[in-house]
């Protein structure tokens, strides 16, 4: 495709550093444009459905919620954070573990208010699962 030598390590840069668990840090304004957007895409309404539909894959009780983390944590994560196993997971442990820390991580202003108003969605949905699942509604 006639692209130079810079280009493509520009391009491979962006894609290698924009893994939620990669050691690399994005350092140009593409790689962490890639980082945050890959990021967003999890959170918000589609990040809900997303999560859901993972869950069926892999035999989830997608009505889990209000696990003690920590006993999860030791129980079902490795040191370096991946889930030992899958079917102990959940849409909402998703949330809880992962989720919730996203906008943090995100390097753009634009880039964590998006995240910041979809996990706000996330969240209020996950508050009115836990009052149907109780009852109290």
């Amino acid at each position: 495709m006639n692209l130079s030598e810079e280009f493509i390590e520009k391009v491979v840069h962006c894609i290698r550093t924009h893994r939620f668990r990669s050691f690399e840090k994005p350092q140009t304004l593409e790689a962490k444009i890639l980082f945050d957007a890959d990021k967003i895409d999890a959170l918000g309404a589609i990040g809900l459905v997303r999560s859901i539909l993972a869950a069926g894959e892999h035999n989830q009780n997608i009505w889990l919620i209000n696990v003690d983390l920590e006993k999860y944590k030791k129980e079902n994560l490795t040191e370096e954070g991946r889930i030992k196993d899958l079917r102990k997971h959940s849409p909402w442990l998703e949330y809880e573990l992962k989720f919730r820390k996203l906008p943090e991580r995100l390097y753009t202003e634009y880039g964590k208010k998006i995240a910041k108003r979809r996990l706000e969605f996330m969240e209020s949905f996950f508050e009115e699962l836990k009052k149907e699942l109780e009852g109290k509604c």
